[in-house]
């Protein structure tokens, strides 16, 4: 048996292992303008880089980048913590909307470590995916709407939506959906229209619903319900390790004359309407009614955890296995690795150049996101702790090489169940030490 301290050493041979190194540039994203940088914001990098290049963006306490646009091209877009400053907290990169567009069959876009939002009173979801043919990969996005104010008149968009795509990978994922404000509705945290998409340890929550307030003697906005979590319209969903909720609804109003404004329901947790979703340990609820406000003014109705219309629902029994990669990872720095599984699993890391068109395996209970050409693989078995934590030094990349992005993902075998389950995939950045 191996023990637990050197589940996956071989990790460290990897970029010495590997069959062809491309060869692509490192841009640099700095709002501050600090040594090494090539552009002050996203877009001029996305316009400069040249396909399969490499963009690292920077993180700033103080400022946010505007938003951008990739399309019909290969990137990796990296954001990194702020270490410029001595704040205890650090912040990786928000930027305004992120919009990923008709990308081909054979380009990948790979977005990892970042805030994207969008704050104007429009319709822009903070992540827009539309139209995409090739493989896009989500990891540790926090994505979210302003508070209003949208306005009644004025569609509320989701944060996350995924339309016409066939290959949408989420991992480590936040969305929320826009609070309502000053009467405006709270909107969903993610809309999928017609996509294939893969969901691995992702929360999504519906936006609250506005309060009942008074703004002038007599004159109130009334309170609005809460947003849904997830909506899937066509395509297909599947979800591990996932929780998708409503929004609370709004409060109402007990006003001086006693005057009822009643308080309003919550979101829906998740609706399907000709979908093909397969749930593996993830779970969907309503959001809360908003509060009484007081007495012969009742509270609102608690939302539906489900509302399913047509398509097809399938929750496949175990436990959703999950694997955090730091990223990026400089040359002559450590990788740390964080696997949290269940006692006395076997575990085998697989380690390639490339992630692809997700493949679901029955044989292995969940989705193949890996090439299946890996370089790299590591055995062993989990401990009572149940989380193993290893630290991995990185070796030089090679002559010439700046930067290299390295798949990796994990096959668990029950011992009891004597079932195969794959985990969650991650992106690894590595960089030359001169980034």
């Amino acid at each position: 048996m191996i023990s637990s301290r050197r589940l996956f050493p071989a990790v460290a041979l990897a970029v010495l292992s590997a069959p062809t190194l491309a060869q692509s540039r490192v841009w640099v994203v700095d709002l501050a303008g600090a040594p090494g940088a090539h552009f002050a914001d996203n877009q001029p990098a996305v316009d400069a880089a040249a396909d399969g290049d490499t963009i690292l963006v920077r993180g700033r306490i103080a400022g946010s980048y505007g938003g951008f646009t990739v399309r019909d091209k290969s990137l990796v877009l990296q954001g990194e913590l702020d270490s410029s400053t001595p704040f205890l907290v650090q912040s990786l990169p928000s930027t305004g909307q992120i919009r990923i567009e008709d990308l081909p069959a054979d380009k990948t876009v790979v977005l990892r470590a970042m805030y994207p939002g969008s704050f104007s009173p429009t319709t822009d979801p903070a992540v827009q995916v539309s139209d995409c043919e090739g493989v896009v990969f989500l990891e540790e996005l926090s994505m979210q709407r302003g508070d209003g104010p949208s306005g009644p008149s004025l569609p509320v968009p989701p944060s996350l939506l995924v339309q016409r795509s066939s290959s949408v990978t989420l991992v480590n994922a936040f969305a929320a959906g826009e609070h309502g404000y000053a009467g405006s509705d709270a909107g969903i945290a993610a809309r999928l229209d017609a996509s294939t998409t893969f969901f691995h340890h992702v929360s999504m929550f519906g936006g609250l619903g506005a309060w009942t307030n008074s703004f002038a003697p007599g004159s109130y906005t009334l309170a609005t319900d809460g947003g849904g979590g997830l909506h899937v319209e066509g395509g297909s969903l599947f979800a591990a390790g996932s929780t998708f909720a409503g929004g609370n609804g709004g409060r109402g109003l007990l006003d001086a004359a006693m005057n009822c404004l009643p308080s309003r329901d919550g979101g829906t947790g998740l609706a399907i309407s000709g979908a093909a979703v397969t749930f593996l340990d993830s779970e969907f609820r309503g959001g809360g009614g908003g509060l009484s406000p007081g007495t012969n003014c009742g509270a609102g109705v608690g939302g539906v955890d489900l509302v399913f219309s047509t398509g097809t629902l399938n929750v496949v029994p175990g436990v959703a296995r999950r694997l955090v990669a730091t990223s990026p990872v400089r040359e002559d720095t450590n990788l740390v690795l964080r696997y949290e599984g269940v006692p006395g699993d076997f575990v085998v890391l697989l380690a390639g150049l490339d992630l692809m068109h997700p493949v679901t395996s029955p044989v292995f209970d969940s989705v193949f996101h890996l090439d299946g050409l890996f370089f790299d693989r590591a055995a062993g078995v989990v401990p009572g702790t149940g989380v193993i934590l290893e630290t991995i030094g990185i070796p030089e990349l090679g002559p010439a090489v700046e930067s290299l992005a390295v798949g990796v993902q994990t096959v668990h075998f029950d011992p009891v169940s004597l079932r195969a389950v794959l985990g969650n995939p991650s992106s690894v950045l590595l960089l030359d030490r001169s980034f």
